[in-house]
């Protein structure tokens, strides 16, 4: 479940302790309990490891709210650190004005650090009891957070339902079960946070200092890419061959895409043939943004509805005629810039993108011509096929710049990095400069008659109507 071997539980503990001495940004807990609760839900990767302990840290910082009143289960369970927790959330008794007030960037924060920094895998969840007049907010919710996470979401009816799912000896009997009461658990859980409460006075201690982090490319190439500059041309090549192998992908084998490719699969070679594949597989499906990639007046008047500058994005929908406006250009002119990104920007390729949606002043009538078909398509290709990792979407509020350095935001913004209207000019040179090689797409693409084993998902359709990777709420 977790690849743990008792022989060298002391021998990675220590290279832990070592590697956190050595990190001049990071102030982090070395007890062992605590670092094996990290290395199990790593499965004992040690990189991997690394890297949730940094962002588990990091957010100290970010979410302060949260990370000083935390759950101690990592600690005291050996069984929740190996085999992983179940979350049940129970809506009954939540109506609209509940809704609005929840705090939508608190949940964010809470999210991303359940994902991505807690040393407990979330292995099942479960969402009953849903009122009716929340149910299109918690679709909503259901399908962003099914696209982004690799374990089960349902949503049940009542604790009947979930019986089926879970068992009766794992619930309260509140719920139909046979495990207590849920004034049992509250008692267990107090008693618990009481025994450690010196532990927690210590966490004043702990976090990160981001001015000391190390900067230099290099290092992101390795922490955040995987990346060994030694195997760079051998997996590159590796690449290549396997493309001049496929008889039914047609792909270019240009170095810098294939490496961007590499990057934002850190290294893993499958996984890049996967995204590869995915990517040109997904162009006969998707012509109206992936096909006809000729750099024209239609295509270069969209610089003018905000796109901006390498690796922070800033998309904007005021003064905008929804008359004149073509969602679908937009979105091309976006997959474009990205693809240009990644082959010229190595801060693209390794670092990510940030994306800052300006909703001001957006209206109804622009949102109705994004219809759900297209916004599927991009979340698609996005999510599995393009060559570069989304690392954060903003919406411009005031706490922008809690996330992003004013050096990354146009004056505009109140930023200190140049106009926008000299970011569009930029850009408007940069597709004239790579007219030619975007030209030469249309050779590019899947044959899927050529195809060796099974069709890609795009070929049997799966993009079609609202089924595929939205999955399906049953509602009543």
């Amino acid at each position: 479940e977790v690849n743990e071997t008792p022989d060298r539980i002391q021998q990675d503990i220590i290279i832990l302790r070592v590697w956190i001495r050595q990190q001049p940004h990071l102030r982090a807990r070395t007890d062992v309990d605590f670092l094996i609760a990290f290395l199990r839900r790593c499965r004992y990767s040690l990189e991997e490891t690394k890297r949730r302990i940094d962002r588990y840290f990091t957010h100290y910082n970010l979410f302060p709210e949260i990370m000083n009143n935390r759950c101690v289960i990592a600690l005291e369970n050996d069984h929740a650190s190996l085999a992983g927790i179940c979350e049940i959330i129970d809506l009954e008794g939540v109506n609209s004005d509940k809704m609005r007030r929840f705090d939508r960037v608190l949940f964010r924060r809470w999210w991303n650090w359940l994902y991505n920094c807690s040393p407990l895998k979330v292995k099942e969840m479960y969402i009953i009891n849903m009122p009716k007049d929340i149910q299109g907010t918690v679709m909503f919710l259901y399908n962003v957070l099914s696209m982004q996470v690799n374990y089960p979401i349902r949503v049940l009816k009542n604790s009947e339902e979930l019986i089926e799912h879970i068992g009766k000896d794992s619930l309260p009997e509140e719920y139909g079960g046979t495990n207590g009461h849920l004034g049992e658990c509250v008692a267990y859980m107090e008693d618990l946070l009481n025994s450690y409460r010196g532990y927690f006075e210590q966490d004043v201690n702990y976090g990160t200092i981001e001015e000391l982090r190390p900067g230099e490319i290099a290092t992101y190439e390795a922490d955040e890419c995987n990346e060994e500059q030694a195997q760079r041309a051998a997996n590159v090549s590796t690449i290549q061959t396997w493309i001049g192998k496929s008889p039914h992908l047609k792909a270019p084998t240009d170095e810098q895409l294939i490496l961007a490719f590499l990057r934002r699969c850190r290294f893993s070679q499958e996984e890049t043939k996967r995204r590869i594949d995915n990517y040109y597989s997904l162009r006969s499906v998707f012509p109206e943004v992936l096909g006809s990639r000729q750099v024209d007046e239609a295509l270069l008047t969209q610089l003018q509805r905000g796109i901006h500058g390498p690796r922070v994005i800033i998309s904007q929908f005021r003064n905008i005629d929804a008359k004149k406006s073509n969602p679908r250009e937009a979105f091309k002119l976006v997959f474009i810039m990205l693809e240009l990104l990644a082959l010229e920007c190595d801060n693209a390729s390794i670092s990510g993108v940030v994306w800052v949606a300006d909703a001001r002043d957006v209206t109804m009538e622009q949102m109705l011509q994004y219809d759900p078909f297209l916004l599927k398509k991009a979340f698609a290709l996005v999510d599995q096929c393009i060559p570069l990792r989304f690392f954060a979407v903003h919406k411009k509020s005031e706490d922008l710049y809690q996330h992003l350095p004013r050096d990354a935001m146009t004056i505009e913004y109140g930023g200190t990095n140049g106009y926008q209207a000299e970011a569009v000019d930029y850009w408007r040179q940069k597709l004239q400069d790579n007219k030619e090689y975007l030209a030469k797409d249309a050779q590019y693409g899947t044959n899927e008659r050529l195809r060796v084993g099974l069709s890609s998902a795009w070929a049997n359709g799966e993009l079609d109507g609202m089924s595929g990777s939205f999955r399906k709420l049953d509602l009543d």
